[in-house]
């Protein structure tokens, strides 16, 4: 995508669907894997690393949500780039501060820690989508 945008952004040219496909192929994968996650978590669980881990079986797809967020984040994130909008990393550097800075305050559980991720992982997404406009 990037190669892509880039070079139709420098020639002028319209750009804005290979983001959009490119978005689409993204949130239709991680959709499918997450929808993996939220129906066979115990099987993922058992066969990536065995039956003493089956204890964090409720993670797999709250985590797997924040993962698939994040990718969506990244195709965003690149799209800006391409473009040469920058001024989105301050957002991106300041969702991290925030990330950072919750999982060092809340760390008790791993659980504390897939909520800080998917948390902040949705405000991200939102913010950089409202940030496109």
């Amino acid at each position: 995508m990037f190669p892509k945008i880039a070079e139709a952004y420098s020639k002028n040219e319209p750009y804005t669907h290979i983001f959009k496909k490119s978005l689409l192929l993204v949130t239709i994968l991680a959709s499918i894997a997450t929808l993996v996650y939220w129906l066979v978590p115990e099987l993922i669980v058992n066969m990536l690393f065995g039956k003493a881990y089956l204890s964090i079986v409720h993670l797999i797809a709250p985590f797997g949500l924040a993962m698939s967020l994040f990718s969506i984040a990244f195709v965003v994130a690149n799209y800006y780039l391409s473009t040469n909008r920058i001024k989105f990393i301050y957002i991106l550097v300041a969702f991290l501060i925030i990330e950072v800075a919750a999982i060092w305050i809340f760390h008790e559980t791993l659980e504390q820690i897939v909520n800080i991720l998917l948390g902040t992982m949705i405000c991200l997404v939102a913010v950089l989508f409202l940030f496109r406009k």
